[in-house]
């Protein structure tokens, strides 16, 4: 790691008249540095399975470092974002870390680890890229998908209540290079995405199409288990309210009732128009089973 001279930016890596310019090789277990943050005067420096924080010990050498994290490392550079001050979200060996420069990494992706190792190109994963939506409390991680090796793969995680989702780009050639966010007016961010051949786009809620074509959007809930009707103690759940946030389009609201886990049966309720006048759908049908999953699907995509 090496810095320039505080007062000038040309003198590089100390000696005699360098200023507070200098150079440390952190040579712990001889692994690359993968990736690197500042902020408020400390840096943060990564490898694959350490992190090391440098922080101003005054002259003659302006930085010190010191080993924070052990076993836990960066493998892609640009997917480390900040999230809030202080707080950092990115790709790791095994997993997707939070932690920051006085906090300690947690993992946050462990509901999707089998996934990621399944569809993603171990081998380049160093082009993982990442962009963050602080405003929406997302964090977007683009990945080299296992069957062409281009990055147009991503899971998004909800940095609030730790929800993930998954999807990929229609765009036949895309392959994203970079990402970036940024504040364009008061109250509003922007994020854009780097193509391989030189294109930028733009990802935000405010779309439904890709590459002019519309993607359908199907949501089934997780199994929600009941008391046991076989028992003799039968419970009776209904659908009371589906609160969407959006307009435009049609939402087809059903449900899937089980005896078992293996035996699901779907039961249509009916469909919600999205025009910001109807009342959104509610229902007083009561349905008897162990199990129950909730379905809300459209053929475009919601806000």
């Amino acid at each position: 790691v090496a810095w320039s001279d505080t007062l000038n930016g040309t003198v590089w890596r100390g000696g005699v008249g360098a200023g507070t310019s200098g150079v440390v090789d952190l040579s712990k277990g001889s692994a690359p540095i993968t990736g690197m943050y500042f902020s408020n005067s400390v840096l943060l420096v990564f490898k694959p399975t350490s992190i090391f924080m440098g922080y101003a010990a005054g002259p003659p050498q302006y930085y010190a470092f010191k080993e924070v994290v052990s076993g836990i490392g960066c493998i892609a550079h640009a997917t480390i974002k900040q999230y809030r001050e202080g707080i950092l979200v990115w790709l790791g060996d095994d997993n997707i870390y939070v932690g920051g420069i006085s906090r300690q990494p947690t993992s946050v992706g462990d509901r999707i680890r089998p996934r990621l190792r399944a569809i993603t190109a171990l081998t380049n994963i160093a082009k993982a890229r990442a962009i963050i939506d602080r405003q929406n409390h997302l964090y977007t991680l683009f990945l080299p998908y296992i069957d062409d090796s281009r990055v147009n793969h991503f899971f998004t995680i909800n940095l609030k209540n730790g929800s993930w989702w998954e999807g990929a780009y229609n765009i036949a050639t895309v392959d994203i290079t970079d990402g970036m966010e940024f504040r364009d007016n008061p109250w509003s961010t922007k994020q854009l995405l780097g193509n391989a051949d030189g294109k930028i786009f733009e990802s935000s809620f405010s779309y439904k199409y890709d590459l002019n074509q519309e993607f359908a959007v199907n949501w089934v809930s997780g199994v929600v288990t009941g008391r046991m009707v076989t028992g003799g103690k039968t419970d009776q759940v209904s659908l009371q309210l589906a609160r969407v946030n959006g307009s435009g389009g049609n939402l087809n609201l059903a449900y899937y009732v089980g005896q078992g886990l293996d035996r699901f049966q779907a039961r249509a309720l009916g469909t919600q128009v999205l025009d910001g006048v109807s009342n959104i759908y509610v229902s007083g049908r009561p349905e008897a089973a162990e199990h129950f999953k909730m379905q809300m699907s459209n053929s475009s995509a919601l806000n």
